[in-house]
């Protein structure tokens, strides 16, 4: 299974890989919409609009994991959500979910500002607790 928020690289991604179901949504705390700007893939504000703003679909990656997965199921995650990622591995961590992963390769955006420092070291804390192999992908 695949996430793909931008449109055009979900068509690409699926022509190219037919054994792989590409979901075209973006992964998040909850189900609902976010607005993107494609191109820069990074989320803006609710009230941006102008050109090259897009409201797309959000899904609730925790219940998703939930709801597919059990724990004897192998997953292993790579995560590149542009910034949210250390919203998602706390809601992943608050809900359980967490435990259905097997191992996690993450591009983290907040290493190098102080408060997003902490909170993603008690994010890889938790993983190393757990003993989820956790490794930085750029």
């Amino acid at each position: 299974v695949a996430f793909e928020v931008e449109p055009r690289f979900a068509v690409i991604f699926q022509a190219e890989h037919p054994e792989v179901e590409v979901i075209n949504k973006a992964v998040g705390t909850s189900d609902g919409t976010i607005k993107m700007r494609f191109g820069m893939a990074h989320r803006v504000e609710d009230s941006a609009s102008g050109s090259g703003v897009h409201e797309v679909p959000v899904i609730d990656f925790a219940l998703f994991l939930q709801l597919r997965f059990v724990p004897e199921n192998l997953v292993v995650v790579k995560i590149d959500v542009e910034g949210s990622e250390l919203d998602l591995f706390e809601h992943l961590i608050a809900t359980g979910a967490i435990g259905l992963i097997d191992e996690v390769f993450v591009e983290w955006h907040s290493w190098f500002v102080p408060a997003k420092a902490r909170r993603m070291s008690a994010i890889l804390a938790e993983l190393s607790r757990r003993g989820i192999p956790h490794h930085f992908w750029l």
